[in-house]
Formats: structure tokens, C-alpha cells, sequence
């Protein structure tokens, strides 16, 4: 039998005790333990209804302020930026996150907090917090504000269309448009918003024309020929040839080709008019001669006459003839009145079309009209009386036989009787042929006898100088 000695275990034992420095330490921690969790207990009953400290939203403060005054404290001025940029390509739009009809939703942005919320509240004193944003839309403020935003983002197909290109009219492919996704625009703004962002891409769906392919061609050569058309503007011995791309810049788009536009024809004369350093009085009549000469794809020369001219108004009329003749009729009238060769004397006075006031009025009249602006007219002739210049609509269809059997062209016929008959209202008489060989005089009455002269559609040196 084995006997313990009581005195070695009193010592063993006496070994194991716990070190003071130990109980007291541990005795420490359990008083801040406790006081942890007193103050834990404390705060979360402290702060059952408010936000806790360091917490914040759209990074604006909102600790210490009781959820049910969130709304009134916080001004969602602070937690959204004055405008949100919408962008596309080149084009961008500025709008007030209220005109869009964004504003916080408080109460599920307070569900976020009170998510966020740590089990120990005690560490918001010391930890900053981000609660999530949550915002909301009204859908007929923002319906409204999207009519704006497609007018501004909104991109038109283009058709197949022509095109002024590399000094040529072309035939330039279909180009796709877009317009604005609203539904997908809806979404990314509130998002981009509750993520602190103020600038947004626009969502868009592409577009495309319905408009027909492979059918300008034909406008196309039409358009090419025009573009070769030989248009020159004069001023006291000075000249200007307008190039193609000033032809080219007569023309507007309509739909898928191009049309003449009498603005920009004023336009490209204005400039060469300022290129002289004047302001042409007959600018309008430069507009009437170009039409023509395109329409018929042939050359014209005009006197750009500067202010303080002489100028003479006339007006234009129909007598027994459809009134849509009247169109050509006054167009041709402007190319010759304001030719150089003409009875402008090279820009020395001007002619000028005129609705009323006029000094003399140019008439296009069917043949059994003739007579009645007095005897001397008779039905087959061209004829002056008074303040009218008639011209026989036989004629200016068809010029005369005695023209026709010598080559001449129709369009050579029309400048010499406008001249002939407006020069009869300048007080000149009939003339007869200079000599055998020598150009007719524009008075002469080429049209029953040239008398050995040649055809000749413009006043001769001789009768610019009596004028």
C-alpha cells in the first residue's frame, strides 16, 4: 500500500493557483465586457428611431436625426446634383433631376439604414457607414420630360440619296438613324443616379428609312448635266464664273434628290456681288436667268448692275395663253434684260421684273390676241404698242420660217424678238442691213427679210451707242 505524503500535495496544489495579475486582468475584462454591452444595450435603445452616428447618404451626413424627420432634414437638393447631362454622340442635354420627376423615396431609403444597421451600434462612433440611396419616378413628369429628350436625341434615317461629293453630284447610300429607348432610359437614370452618377449615356434603337433604292439614276445624269452649265456674273468689265460647287450649292435635299432653291441662288449671287463690293439692284432677275439657263442646260451671262443704275420695271401677262407659260416666259426675259449684250448696256442700267408700277409690260399672247392691243398687230408677228411688248406665242414656239430655214435655233429667235420688240418701247425704229455679210441689226426685221445681213439676236455696237 503506497502512502501519500499530505505535504507533497500541499505543495502540488499550492502550484496550481491562479496568478493574481491573471484574476484581476480577467476580472477587467469581464467590467468592460459588461460595460460593452451595457453601452450597446444603451445605444440601441438610444437609437431605436434614429439614424446612428457616422452614417451617411448620397454622401450627406444623416446621423443623430430620427427616421420620421429624414425627409424634412435632409433636402434632396443635397443628396441629387443640380442636373443630370444626358449624351449621344455630338449632342448633349442639361435637366433638373425634378423636371424629370426623380425624387428620394425615404421610406425604402430608411429600410436600407435600418438594414445597414450593425449588431454592435456602439462601432458607429468610431466606423462611418454609406447607406444606399433609393430613389423614385413619377412616370407622367418624367413621360413629359422625354418628349424633350427624344426631340434632342432622336437621329432621321437617311434615305439612298443624292449628294454634292468630290466636285460631282452622287448617289450616296442609306445611313441608319436612332431614337431614344425611354423604357431602358427610365431605368438607367435611376440607377445612374443612386450610384452618385450625373451623367448618362442615352440608350437607342437604331432606325432605318423605307425609302426606295436604285431609282436616281436618271435624276442623277440630270443633275451631272446641270453641273456643266456655264452661269458667268459680270460688273464693269469685271467676271466671275461660278465654279460646280457654287452650282452645286443652288440645291436644297427634297427627299431623296435635290431641288433649286431660289434662297440659295441668292445666296451664292450675293457673295459674287460683294466680291465686286456692290449690292446688286437685280439680283432677283440674276435668280429668274439662272433657273433658265439650268432648265435648258445652256450658258448665260449676267450684268449684276450696282445701286443708282437707271432701272426700268416691267411686268409679265398672258392674253389667250395658259398662265403656266408665264413661267419660262418671265425666267427667259431676265436672261436676256440682264445679258451684257443686251439693252443694259453692260450693266449700265438694269431691267427689273415688278408685280405693278411697271414702265412697260412684256405680254405673251395666242395669236388671235394680237390685234387687239391695236392695228398695227396682226396675228402671225410680234408686235410693240404703247407701254406693251407682246410676243406672238406662235412665234416664241415656233419661231419663222425665213429663221428656221437658215439654222437658226428657237432659243436664238426668243433673244432677238425680246430685244427687237423691248427695243421699239426704247423709241427705236425699224433698221435696215449695214451691208452684205454684216450681223443684222437687233431693229432690223429679220424675221420677213435679213437683206443680205446675218442673223443676229443682240443689239449691234451702233445701236448700244445711240442708246
Amino acid at each position: 500500500m503506497r502512502v501519500i505524503d499530505h505535504r507533497q500535495f500541499r505543495l502540488s496544489n499550492q502550484g496550481r493557483r491562479i496568478p493574481r495579475w491573471l484574476k484581476i486582468s480577467l476580472t477587467g475584462l469581464g467590467v468592460i465586457a459588461g460595460i460593452f454591452v451595457l453601452l450597446n444595450l444603451a445605444m440601441g435603445i438610444l437609437y431605436r428611431d434614429k439614424v446612428l452616428p457616422n452614417y451617411t447618404v448620397a454622401s450627406v451626413p444623416i446621423g443623430n436625426i430620427s427616421f420620421d424627420k429624414l425627409g424634412q432634414k435632409v433636402s434632396a437638393d443635397k443628396l441629387l446634383p443640380q442636373s443630370v447631362t444626358f449624351k449621344k454622340d455630338d449632342a448633349a442635354k442639361n435637366v433638373a433631376p425634378k423636371d424629370l420627376g426623380v425624387a428620394v423615396d425615404w421610406t425604402a431609403t430608411q429600410e436600407n439604414i435600418k438594414k445597414s444597421r450593425s449588431w454592435l451600434p456602439i462601432v458607429s462612433l468610431v466606423v462611418k457607414k454609406t447607406a444606399p440611396l433609393e430613389l423614385k419616378l413619377d412616370n407622367s413628369q418624367f413621360a413629359a420630360a422625354a418628349e424633350e429628350l427624344e426631340t434632342t436625341f432622336t437621329k432621321a434615317p437617311l434615305p439612298e440619296r443624292i449628294a454634292f461629293r468630290d466636285n460631282n453630284f452622287a448617289i450616296v447610300p442609306p445611313e441608319a438613324g436612332y431614337q431614344p429607348e425611354i423604357s431602358q432610359l427610365r431605368m438607367s437614370l435611376i440607377s445612374s443616379l443612386e450610384q452618385g452618377k450625373n451623367t448618362l449615356a442615352v440608350p437607342t434603337k437604331a432606325t432605318n428609312s423605307s425609302a426606295p433604292t436604285g431609282k436616281l439614276q436618271s435624276e442623277l445624269s440630270l443633275l451631272q448635266k446641270r453641273l456643266e452649265t456655264k452661269i458667268t456674273l459680270t460688273n464693269t468689265g469685271r467676271s466671275k464664273q461660278l465654279s460646280r460647287t457654287d452650282i452645286a450649292n443652288f440645291y436644297e435635299p427634297s427627299d431623296q434628290t435635290l431641288k433649286l432653291s431660289d434662297a440659295k441662288i441668292g445666296e451664292v449671287v450675293a457673295r459674287a456681288a460683294s466680291g465686286f463690293g456692290i449690292t446688286a439692284v437685280n439680283q432677283s432677275e440674276a435668280i429668274s436667268a439662272i433657273h433658265y439657263a439650268l432648265s435648258k442646260q445652256q450658258a448665260v451671262n449676267f450684268a449684276l448692275a450696282n445701286q443708282g443704275v437707271k432701272v426700268y420695271h416691267y411686268c409679265t401677262a398672258v392674253k389667250g395663253v395658259d398662265a403656266s407659260a408665264l413661267t419660262e416666259y418671265r425666267q427667259k426675259l431676265a436672261a436676256v434684260y440682264g445679258d451684257p449684250r443686251g439693252w443694259n448696256n453692260g450693266g449700265a442700267a438694269a431691267l427689273v421684273h415688278a408685280e405693278s408700277g411697271c414702265d412697260f409690260t412684256a405680254w405673251l399672247s395666242a395669236p388671235a390676241s394680237m390685234t387687239s392691243f391695236g392695228a398695227i398687230c396682226d396675228s402671225y408677228y410680234s408686235c410693240r404698242v404703247g407701254p406693251n411688248v407682246v410676243v406672238n406665242y406662235d412665234r416664241w414656239t415656233g419661231a419663222t420660217d425665213p429663221w428656221n430655214a437658215a439654222g437658226g435655233t428657237l432659243e436664238d429667235y426668243r433673244v432677238m424678238v425680246i430685244n427687237h420688240e423691248t427695243g421699239h418701247w426704247f423709241g427705236f425704229g425699224h433698221r435696215s442691213c449695214p451691208g452684205a455679210g454684216q450681223p443684222a441689226p437687233v431693229m432690223q426685221q429679220q424675221s420677213i427679210d435679213l437683206q443680205g445681213c446675218t442673223f443676229n439676236a443682240w443689239p449691234t455696237a451702233a445701236e448700244l451707242a445711240d442708246l
